[in-house]
């Protein structure tokens, strides 16, 4: 296949998270459209670490792995070179200050192309988008909540440049689930925890279920911080081979689980697109969620192909969830629906073929990065980096 272009992609190993996912994603499908893939991540510190850096390296021609123990600016100084020196044509920093740094920093030497996706309903998100805007040749938002945000946050010369691309997932031939009522299982795949993932609430819905109908089972699926209290909260519950817990698994794995279950469950604040819930929808699974500002409803239907109830509704949650346990036919017209949902908005040629434009016809930003301004604010804390750029900006010397 004739050559296209060389794209780095910045992605940390540390965890199995939406980023990690879609970082995995896009490499396959820079490699496969002809693209030269180059990975930016970190050394890995465990064998887990080391399973998702070789994940990320599988469909990466090379890689550049930065040592963590050095400070913020030499990081960006090393991705910097690596981004000069290898000749890259565009970059995708993903989502840390230090990465989008070196972009801003390397922006000052070569003609690179950026590209700032938008992975997160949240402040923290948006604000390193908004820092970095002048440089960005072009913003990718995988959601029309996001879309709709990122482009009212963004000077208006600067919104002609966003995107609304989807992530893409697999999406078998045939839709995987098949209704049984006996086990019925509800099931929850990504990061174990509260902070945006709010998983006790899944637990909550677990105790109203299951203490009302014995048949139906909750699997969670992942890796967190928080394992150990949900652990303590489902002995606490009696709950114990109702609600089961399982480390992060293989696609493959997670896949042919996913076909034994019946129904997907979210409980997040918010979400950039949330690839538990796309995923599920592909295996023909409905989705039970809390509305966690407007990102799933691209998909996620209430009434069409799940149920969408107001965040932290743990009462009416369960009470759909034991309606559907015992009604087939309503199941297997969610069923169907979620699966025709996925196939049309989630598709690889779909999603791959808006990349491959999106990539192709962005043009190079003819702005620089102010000679003045910082390249890298530290996150938390006063800085003398974030006083100067507090007075370039009431002086008008950058906006």
């Amino acid at each position: 296949m004739k050559y296209k272009g060389r794209v780095a992609v910045y992605c940390d190993c540390n965890s199995r998270g939406g980023v990690w996912a879609y970082t995995v994603r896009l490499l396959a499908l820079l490699k496969d459209k002809g693209h030269e893939a180059l990975l930016i991540s970190h050394p890995a510190r465990c064998a887990r670490e080391e399973e998702l850096l070789a994940t990320m390296q599988r469909d990466a021609s090379q890689s550049l792995l930065v040592s963590r123990e050095i400070p913020p600016s030499k990081s960006i100084s090393v991705i910097s070179k690596y981004l000069v020196d290898k000749k890259v044509e565009y970059f995708i920093p993903n989502y840390r200050r230090i990465s989008y740094s070196a972009a801003a920093f390397t922006r000052k030497k070569t003609r690179i192309k950026i590209i700032g996706v938008c992975h997160n309903d949240h402040e923290s998100y948006y604000s390193v988008l908004i820092y970095y805007q002048s440089i960005i040749s072009i913003f990718i938002c995988a959601s029309t909540k996001t879309y709709k945000t990122l482009w009212h946050l963004l000077r208006p010369p600067y919104r002609p440049k966003v995107r609304l691309i989807p992530h893409f997932v697999n999406v078998p031939p045939l839709k995987g689930a098949k209704y049984q009522s006996n086990p019925f299982r509800v099931i929850y795949h990504g990061r174990l925890q509260e902070e945006q993932k709010h998983c006790s609430y899944m637990i909550e819905v677990a105790k109203r279920v299951c203490d009302k109908n014995g048949r139906v089972e909750f699997l969670l699926v992942g890796d967190g911080e928080d394992i150990s209290e949900y652990l303590a909260r489902i002995q606490k519950y009696k709950l114990k081979g109702k609600v089961h817990i399982k480390p992060s698994l293989p696609w493959n794995e997670l896949e042919e689980l996913l076909s034994q279950c019946q129904l997907g469950i979210l409980t997040s604040s918010y979400e950039g697109f949330c690839y538990g819930a796309a995923e599920a929808l592909a295996m023909g699974l409905p989705v039970a969620a809390f509305d966690c500002g407007d990102v799933i409803s691209d998909f996620l239907r209430d009434g069409y192909n799940g149920r969408v109830v107001p965040w932290g509704d743990v009462e009416a949650l369960s009470n759909w969830i034991l309606n559907l346990v015992d009604n087939e036919a309503m199941w297997n017209e969610y069923s169907k629906n979620a699966y025709t949902a996925a196939r049309d908005k989630f598709s690889y040629k779909i999603i791959s073929e808006l990349y491959i434009e999106a990539l192709e016809s962005c043009e190079e930003t003819t702005e620089k990065w102010p000679v003045f301004r910082p390249t890298f604010i530290p996150e938390k804390g006063k800085s003398i980096r974030s006083f100067v750029d507090r007075k370039g900006l009431q002086l008008g010397f950058w906006s």
